[in-house]
């Protein structure tokens, strides 16, 4: 949130869906007073005794399945909606863009508006390549979802609430949830491109580039980086990565360590991070010694 509001040219509204309100209720000043912060809404999410398909022992929650709430929970009275993943940070200022957008939307009657993750019509070389990996051979959604030729990533969405109210896309979303709950990989993602099944808008890479795809080029190109897959900016693995420096950066504007520091996997971290000590990658991030400092205190006081 604090990388959004700090990009926006104007001031905006900002809604959360969450299943634990008080972590929520006690945001820091920082982000509450901000000036370009229109108005902050707040939902408790009701609908957790549902049956959600493939989260255990994964590096996700039932909140991934939050977004298929959308129009349950924010009225359709307000047009539309922009939802954004929380790993995903700000850097220039999208409005002007996403305005242009919702005008198409608009004017074309589509859905919503997403950035296309693959296309089926790749090359046969191009093909290849994708499949040497064992995840995506798992991965691939088409023949998996009975899908047509393209399929989304849902990090970045810019929905048309009017149509999702008029076509009762909320009981499709769940009826498909659990029709092909067998099937899913992708969690809720799966869900939204089995239903729509190429029946959107496709947006430009800059509303949800990610991560590992930038470099330093590009940052006056991109509206927002999406920290996608597992490998995220908080753990040992993903923090000594150039790019991670911009989720860090807008984290200490409301924290006062340096770093957020989470990881799951205690063994793996501390390998990581003799690693990056050896081989001196530790010298790459901004503050080298506050993060060896804060990852020791965080591993040893956690339980």
């Amino acid at each position: 949130m604090c990388s959004l509001l700090d990009n926006c040219s104007k001031k905006i509204n900002i809604s959360i869906l969450h299943d634990d309100l008080d972590s929520i209720n006690n945001l820091p000043t920082y982000i509450k007073n901000h000036e370009k912060l229109e108005n902050l809404k707040t939902y408790q999410f009701k609908d957790g005794d549902l049956d959600f398909p493939n989260i255990d022992q994964t590096h996700v929650s039932k909140a991934t399945y939050f977004r298929l709430f959308i129009d349950q929970y924010i009225s359709s009275k307000d047009g539309f909606v922009i939802y954004i993943d929380a790993d995903m940070i700000c850097i220039s200022d999208p409005l002007e863009s996403i305005q242009q957008v919702i005008e198409t939307l608009e004017r074309k009657n589509f859905p919503l508006a997403a950035k296309t993750e693959i296309n089926r019509n790749l090359s046969e070389e191009e093909l290849e390549i994708y499949m040497q990996k064992s995840f995506f051979k798992k991965y691939w959604p088409f023949e998996r979802l009975s899908m047509k030729d393209k399929y989304f990533n849902a990090g970045f969405m810019i929905i048309n609430l009017k149509i999702w109210g008029q076509e009762n896309i909320f009981e499709d979303l769940i009826d498909c949830m659990h029709a092909i709950k067998d099937n899913i990989v992708s969690w809720d993602q799966d869900v939204l491109n089995s239903v729509f099944d190429g029946n959107y808008l496709e947006l430009s890479y800059k509303f949800n580039h990610f991560a590992s795809q930038f470099n330093n080029n590009e940052e006056e190109k991109v509206l927002f980086l999406h920290y996608y897959g597992s490998k995220k900016p908080w753990n040992t693995g993903g923090v000594f990565d150039t790019v991670s420096e911009f989720y860090h950066f807008n984290y200490r504007k409301v924290h006062k360590n340096k770093y957020h520091i989470k990881n799951n996997w205690r063994k793996f971290a501390l390998i990581q991070l003799i690693k990056n000590l050896f081989n001196l990658k530790i010298f790459e991030l901004k503050f080298p010694i506050s993060y060896v400092k804060e990852f020791l205190y965080t591993l040893l006081s956690k339980k």
